[in-house]
């Protein structure tokens, strides 16, 4: 069950490019994306409101061909949005308005992590480190990021290897994850010295380049607004 489930994160975070309108879309734009669904999922207090912002994510995955994504992120969180259904129900007095605030409370989480996987799965993070050096930030850090990233799936598959290799030889699986630990901070050193004698960090130049904002970007930007808009409707 745990190795199935880490598999499914495997296959989550592991950028693929693809042909696709989403992954030809500027970071930028995707950024704002989730920032304004992400919002209005937190803004939101009724049920019109959670149907029309998960009409919009789940319009964003139809038109990506991507709904394979979601219901495996629904597998991965089943237990964590279970156990918060049950404590938000349990904490209300009214069935009625306990029910309410339970099932917002698990479409939050959806809401909010499936709008996260529109950054890991669709955006290159070359693309990403370079959108955010041009809004400002020092290369160092925009790099680190873009790196971080790219580590993170190779830990989960070591993970997997070697819970793997512990259940062969009758090893108890929490035995095999300092060995995964080790193992990467070798991984983490090595590159950090290839990267220091290739001048990391010295030369400005970029041989990348980002998508253009266009057709697609504006709408993908105005659907997230229309989200906070009519959310923010109730608190206004």
């Amino acid at each position: 069950m745990i190795r199935s489930i880490i598999r499914r994160i495997y296959a989550l975070t592991v950028y693929r490019y693809e042909e696709t309108i989403f992954h030809n879309t500027a970071p930028l734009t995707k950024g704002l994306t989730v920032f304004f669904l992400a919002l209005s999922s937190i803004f939101m207090n009724t049920i019109f409101e959670l149907i029309v912002v998960l009409s919009i994510v789940l319009a964003l995955f139809i038109i990506s061909n991507k709904l394979n994504i979601l219901s495996s992120l629904l597998v991965i969180l089943s237990l964590p949005m279970v156990i918060v259904w049950l404590l938000t129900y349990s904490s209300y007095v009214d069935v009625e308005e306990g029910y309410i605030n339970a099932t917002l409370a698990i479409a939050r989480m959806f809401i909010i992590a499936s709008s996260l996987l529109i950054m890991i799965t669709f955006t290159d993070v070359l693309w990403l480190a370079l959108t955010l050096e041009k809004l400002g930030l020092p290369q160092v850090l925009t790099q680190s990021i873009a790196l971080a990233s790219r580590l993170v799936p190779l830990l989960i598959r070591d993970s997997l290897d070697a819970i793997s290799c512990a259940k062969l030889y009758n090893v108890k699986s929490w035995k095999a994850l300092p060995i995964v630990i080790i193992s990467n901070i070798e991984r983490m050193k090595k590159l950090s010295e290839t990267l220091y004698t290739r001048g990391f960090a010295y030369v400005k130049k970029r041989n990348i380049t980002i998508p253009n904002l266009g057709v697609f970007d504006i709408a993908l930007v105005l659907m997230g607004m229309i989200a906070i808009f009519i959310t923010l409707l109730d608190i206004l």
